[in-house]
């Protein structure tokens, strides 16, 4: 297997499907590898996933439930990591300066960021907060924020705005 291929496969092995067995795994590689003869492009995480679901509807392997990352109980930021992020002391450039020249905090980061796009999603927004946002805001949030759009959706549903 090629270093990319290796790559893509480490990265749909942590963060989507988790095995050990040597020969499901091969099964998977092979059938991602014949996906993207047939289909063409280039190889993704995606022809993994398909992979795996084609040869569990096949019944030839048995079912994968999670991916390494999500089996670990331990956090995967590191809170010297988080505290740095989130730091006021902590300028735009510096954080661009190590997100660009440190693989690991990249990764920690964007992990950051998702988790924090999560929580948004998740947290509530009042009338009272959505009456005191302008307009031209509330249109720009809405568009590019899908958790602030999942909040006014839930405000409309609900008759409240």
């Amino acid at each position: 297997m090629n270093p990319e291929a290796e790559r893509i496969a480490s990265q749909w092995l942590v963060n989507h499907r988790a095995t050990s067995d040597p020969r499901t795994l091969s099964l998977i590689v092979e059938r991602a590898q014949q996906l993207v003869e047939d289909l063409g492009g280039y190889l993704s995480v995606a022809h993994f996933e398909r992979g795996y679901l084609e040869l569990l509807n096949e019944g030839a392997i048995s079912k994968i439930d999670v991916g390494f990352a999500k089996q670990s109980a331990a956090p995967a930021i590191p809170q010297e990591v988080i505290d740095f992020i989130e730091s006021p002391r902590t300028s735009a450039w510096e954080l661009q300066r190590r997100y660009n020249t440190d693989a690991t905090f990249r990764s920690q980061y964007d992990l950051y960021e998702r988790q924090r796009k999560v929580q948004q999603a998740n947290s509530t927004l009042s009338v009272e907060e959505y009456r005191r946002l302008p307009a031209a805001t509330i249109a720009k949030k809405y568009r590019i924020d899908a958790g602030f759009r999942a909040a006014v959706d839930s405000l409309i549903s609900r008759g409240l705005i």
